[in-house]
């Protein structure tokens, strides 16, 4: 019996299966004191380096013909007269009764804001991820497909030539091909309406994908290699089981451990790089918030943004080691 199937039928057992979800019940609690530190050290942290930024805020929003009077006045209903340790408690107080406070340029509330920009950038992701997997694992297979070494060398010199590509440079260049060449999309903005979006969110999707490629390519890769040396892989082969079967059945299952990886990585560097794509396709999701928020000095947005950002980080994070958990039972047995 192999190590793996001795693990599997050891995480069979009622006492391992016990202790193993034992452990995952500990790390869901790890992670819900790593989000309240999270959280805390973002809104700390952000309230510090943005204050830190030359600018007023009241000047900002009144502009340069703005008295005195009326700039104190404005920046005595903000908050921002006070010290700047009381400005971070009344945040982090706000933060405990779900208040993430005002924007000071548009007078909504912060939760509102990003609640709108929140779902588009989203979309943007979830797609992209999506491209990427229909990109990805095909070319990673290629190993346990039967291609040579000197194929695989292509694959991976071709990887290391896309990840050198900045995330804009590819953006741009989707844009002259399928929206000024081809015109198969538009050249930019957003629509609401489904299916409509679907014209919209396709091609800085793709860019988003072509950014993460390579990660996903040089993994899979790697891991498909490694697997057509096993044991049971080569067994496979002597009992005459086709590659396709080959492929689906034995190397594609064990790949997709890595995978959930990946995609709850991904899922989180990408909200930090859907920035530039939505600014670069005029795109109203949270990179267009931030930048907006930021030119304005608008510390409550900038606060709120983040702190959204970083909870969805963390709960991508257990998300992905629940499932990981769950779908590798040699987990649950260590």
């Amino acid at each position: 019996m192999s190590a793996t199937t001795e693990a599997i039928a050891a995480g069979s057992s009622p006492a391992r299966g016990r202790r193993g979800w034992s452990r995952l019940v500990r790390r869901v609690g790890q992670s819900i004191l790593q989000l309240v530190i999270v959280v805390a050290l973002i809104v700390v942290g952000t309230a510090v380096l943005v204050r830190l930024v030359p600018g007023d805020p009241a000047q900002a929003i009144l502009g340069m013909q703005a008295t005195p009077e009326t700039l104190e006045a404005l920046r005595a209903q903000l908050g921002l007269d006070q010290p700047l340790f009381s400005q971070v408690l009344n945040q982090l107080a706000g933060l405990l009764i779900g208040d993430f406070g005002t924007s000071m340029t548009s007078d909504q509330p912060v939760f509102f804001i990003v609640g709108e920009a929140l779902p588009v950038t989203l979309s943007l992701v979830v797609t992209g991820i999506l491209f990427t997997l229909v990109i990805a694992v095909p070319l990673g297979l290629l190993p346990a497909f039967g291609v040579g070494l000197r194929g695989v060398r292509v694959l991976r010199m071709s990887m290391v030539v896309l990840i050198a590509i900045p995330s804009f440079l590819i953006g741009i260049y989707l844009l002259i091909l399928f929206s000024v060449q081809l015109h198969w999309a538009p050249a930019g903005g957003w629509s609401g309406d489904w299916p409509d979006t679907l014209r919209y969110v396709w091609l800085p999707s793709l860019a988003l994908a072509l950014f993460m490629t390579p990660i996903f390519v040089r993994s899979i890769e790697r891991e498909s290699t490694r697997l057509m040396g096993e044991e049971f892989v080569e067994a496979a082969i002597s009992r005459g089981v086709s590659r396709l079967s080959l492929v689906v059945r034995h190397v594609l299952p064990n790949v997709l451990l890595p995978i959930i990886t990946l995609v709850g990585f991904s899922m989180a560097v990408l909200i930090g790089g859907a920035v530039v794509i939505e600014a670069l396709y005029g795109i109203p999701g949270i990179g267009s918030v931030v930048v907006t928020a930021v030119g304005q000095r608008d510390y409550p947005v900038i606060v709120g943004v983040t702190v959204f950002t970083g909870i969805f980080t963390v709960v991508i994070s257990l998300i992905t080691d629940m499932i990981y958990t769950i779908a590798d039972p040699r987990v649950r047995v260590q």
